[in-house]
């Protein structure tokens, strides 16, 4: 380790630009003229001080399998229809791989864990701050103003970490009760958040977070199918109240446009806004291409090429469906791999906030396009620095 016998604690200072670089996710939305994102600022300066606190170059199985998604993102640099789409990406995806790297390559304890954590949480209420300060209203659908720039849909994977700790707090047996009625409060904030971006994909994550974690809790706490049946009626119970209750603040803002965006009706008749069409033609051009194309798709950020340039086609509203096409059969199992090693190690170290957070990104990953999405990133880079983790006997599972 560099400067091991300097009076200067790197290791702290490592650790507090990781918490800020945490809590100013909601900030990748600022962009700076030929500097990127606020974000990619403080992501370089966890980059620099990470590298002289790191102890060894550790190698999870999930930097390998995402090591070769990337070197198939580069490949295809010889055969994408749009070099400098594809050029991008691989910049993109690989400062993420450097810094999922870096980060695994330093040992954690509980207290460092818990003060992260606690500002993934907490960069959910800076994004609720920022959409009250900073949105404005188009088509009916709150949106971010001024310097701030971010598709409504993707907000909502800003708020997952904050849904999921406040229930986590909420059917906690020990939270006493006035800080329960806070926590729920906090809920129906979420959730009419939520509401007002007009993302029916983004309330399905949210409202699948508290589901699976209300399971989850009873689960942990109980371990028998009589509990995990009742916390399953409980946690629908539960979910409907919520969605009414947010429904009901909903129409006191006399938004129709919004309103009529969640009915029924609507989502039927649109296909999911176009998504069902889009997935179809996607699908069938994926299974009508020769042989190297379905096993190593078209080149990296070509979809728009591939499926031609009109207003349906711009994304392919499903991340899944995304890389098949760039990337083909090889380079979705790629990342798949290093997604299903993420969730092996939230499981193994039973870290219930952060697996309902990654089950609410993988919901949303069916209906949008999430993989240069900094929250998305955020749990990734959790699960890698969990494996770092040197465990004492307690480990509290909320962040407050």
């Amino acid at each position: 380790m560099l400067f091991e016998n300097t009076k200067i604690d790197f290791k702290k200072i490592y650790i507090f630009l990781l918490i800020m670089y945490f809590f100013l996710t909601p900030l990748s939305t600022v962009l700076i003229e030929n500097a990127g994102s606020i974000l990619r600022i403080v992501g370089v300066a966890v980059f620099i001080v990470a590298s002289l606190v790191a102890k060894q170059a550790r190698i999870t199985k999930m930097n390998v399998y995402y090591l070769f998604f990337v070197i198939l993102a580069g490949i295809s640099l010889l055969y994408s229809p749009d070099f400098s789409n594809t050029l991008q990406f691989v910049i993109t995806q690989g400062q993420f791989l450097l810094l999922i790297w870096i980060t695994s390559c330093i040992d954690y304890n509980e207290k460092e864990i818990q003060a992260i954590k606690k500002a993934l949480v907490n960069s959910s209420r800076f994004m609720v701050v920022i959409l009250v300060l900073f949105s404005d209203q188009r088509e009916g659908r709150y949106r971010l103003a001024s310097t701030f720039t971010e598709d409504p849909n993707m907000l909502n994977g800003y708020l997952l970490f904050g849904i999921a700790n406040a229930t986590n707090f909420v059917f906690d047996k020990i939270t006493d009760c006035k800080k329960k009625i806070l926590y729920f409060l906090e809920i129906i904030l979420y959730l009419y958040v939520s509401f007002l971006t007009g993302s029916r994909g983004g309330m399905m994550a949210l409202l699948g977070v508290i589901f699976l974690d209300i399971i989850l809790t009873q689960f942990y706490e109980n371990k028998d199918i009589v509990s995990t049946v009742n916390s399953l009626l409980k946690s629908m119970i539960f979910i409907v109240l919520m969605f009414c209750l947010s429904i009901f603040l909903a129409e006191l803002t006399d938004n129709t446009i919004l309103l009529y965006r969640f009915s029924i009706d609507n989502i039927l008749a649109s296909s999911g806004s176009g998504r069902y069409e889009i997935w179809q033609v996607a699908l069938n051009r994926y299974f009508t291409s020769d042989i190297f194309a379905m096993l190593f798709g078209y080149g990296a950020g070509s979809f728009i090429q591939v499926m031609g340039v009109t207003t349906s086609f711009l994304v392919a509203h499903n991340t899944f469906i995304n890389i098949l096409i760039e990337l083909g059969a090889v380079g979705l199992l790629f990342y798949l791999l290093s997604l299903i090693n993420a969730m092996r190690t939230l499981v193994k170290n039973k870290e219930k906030l952060l697996m309902v957070s990654f089950v609410g990104f993988m919901i949303l990953n069916m209906s949008l396009s999430m993989i240069s999405q900094k929250p998305y990133w955020n749990i990734l880079i959790m699960s890698n620095i969990l494996i770092c983790l040197k465990k004492n006997k307690d480990v509290k599972q909320n962040a407050k």
